[in-house]
């Protein structure tokens, strides 16, 4: 993905609110996508642009205050939730038609039996997508109009840090996090351990994802 690199330097609170509005930009590209049909990537890159904006909501929390509060983090969360068992089905679907042609007689009768069920699940999520489509639209109307402006003072004394500076601060923390929860808990087993990297290692990724594209900068209300 590209990288603007104008936004680095600008305002944390603008910044901050640029990159989530780009990234509500994917999230909005990802549900016309899904909403139209016939695109297979489109749950998991609906899924992928909630998460990432909601990272970044989370993680810039401080600087969006006034704009963003908890209760939108909270439908965000609820909406990526409400996608979870479409995409599950989605997935294990797509590994058993791959596996298909390697499986015994008996084998494929179970195949066929947990087949049916995953259908099901994606079935009620075709009834679903209609329903949680029209949450996020309404959320993300909400979420654009709120980033669109804040407010700010204009004295030295109140200089903000510029966004780079709070992005730099935000990634220290992410690499120090794993590390001081690991000295927190006595002898994780062997599978805990390697979810927790996995989660470390996304971490980063999932903070550094600008969008490819970035619309004007909101303007400020002095």
């Amino acid at each position: 993905m590209k990288v603007d690199e104008t936004v680095i330097d600008r305002s944390a609170e603008e910044g901050a609110r640029y990159v989530a509005l780009a990234l509500l930009a994917d999230g909005d590209g990802a549900a016309a996508r899904l909403a139209a049909g016939g695109d297979d990537e489109a749950l998991h890159d609906f899924r992928v642009a909630l998460r990432r904006l909601r990272s970044t909501l989370r993680a810039f929390r401080p600087w969006l205050k006034g704009s963003v509060e908890r209760k939108m983090e909270k439908r965000l969360r609820r909406l990526a939730h409400a996608t979870n068992d479409a995409r599950d089905a989605q997935v294990q679907l797509q590994w058993i038609g791959e596996q298909r042609h390697a499986l015994g007689r008996r084998q494929r009768v179970a195949v066929e039996y947990l087949s049916e069920r995953l259908e099901t699940r994606r079935s009620a999520w075709a009834r679903e997508q209609a329903r949680v489509l029209a949450r996020y639209g309404r959320a993300s109307h909400k979420l654009f109009e709120r980033l669109q402006t804040y407010r700010g003072r204009i004295d030295a004394s109140a200089r903000s840090n510029t966004y780079g500076s709070a992005l730099a601060g935000g990634m220290a923390e992410i690499w120090r996090a794993p590390k001081l929860s690991q000295r927190r808990q006595c002898a994780p087993s062997p599978d805990m351990r390697s979810r927790r990297s996995r989660a470390a290692r996304r971490r980063p990724r999932t903070a550094l994802a600008h969008p490819r594209t970035f619309p004007e900068p909101p303007p400020t209300d002095r």
